[in-house]
């Protein structure tokens, strides 16, 4: 069995979550466990890893649905993230994470505000799965290049406010809404609806 590297607490609802490194540990790799002390680990508490510039992969195991805010904030090495079942990405869970650049959202149902601004992405494809998506979710993403909105959710106030380079979307024709100012500050991009 592999040592514990994880602070974590126990979840009143069951469960474990984790709070974060214990203190000197290093890792480029991040595994967070199924299980920790014979418990589903559930959650990654709010600012678990923030500005941790260490980090450069994250696999996060299956019975994780829910990252707290900011759990990744400002982890600038990050450039890989793979999970099983996760379906709520919280406020500004990736922000800063600028060597991201991509991120599968399938099984995912809610994006929060903010959840991947300032990032290093270069492609979002927005599934059909995901039921949710809120205001800034990508805002001012610099590298952001192409977006595939494949999904009748209305898009949101500045979801990609200030993304400049921001070349190519493609929407559904289904889409019913696009609210005002949702593509803000992205002077060439060229809209395609499928």
């Amino acid at each position: 069995m592999s040592k514990n590297i994880f602070e974590y607490k126990e979840s009143p609802a069951g469960g474990i979550i984790i709070t974060g490194l214990k203190r000197n540990e290093r890792v480029f790799h991040l595994e967070i466990p199924d299980n920790i002390d014979r418990q589903p680990v559930t959650h990654i508490d709010a600012n678990a890893f923030t500005d941790n510039e260490t980090i450069k992969s994250v696999n996060i195991g299956k019975n994780v649905r829910f990252l707290g805010s900011g759990a990744f904030w400002g982890c600038t090495n990050l450039n890989n993230v793979s999970y099983s079942k996760l379906t709520d990405i919280a406020f500004r869970c990736f922000a800063e994470c600028t060597s991201l650049s991509y991120f599968d959202f399938t099984n995912v149902e809610t994006v929060n505000s903010s959840a991947f601004a300032e990032s290093g992405l270069k492609k979002v494809i927005i599934p059909s799965s995901v039921k949710d998506v809120k205001t800034y979710a990508f805002k001012c993403c610099e590298e952001l290049a192409m977006v595939f909105w494949n999904n009748e959710l209305d898009i949101p106030f500045r979801c990609f406010f200030n993304c400049k380079n921001l070349k190519t979307v493609i929407l559904s024709d289904k889409i019913k809404n696009i609210e005002r100012r949702a593509f803000d500050g992205c002077p060439n991009a060229e809209f395609t609806f499928i």
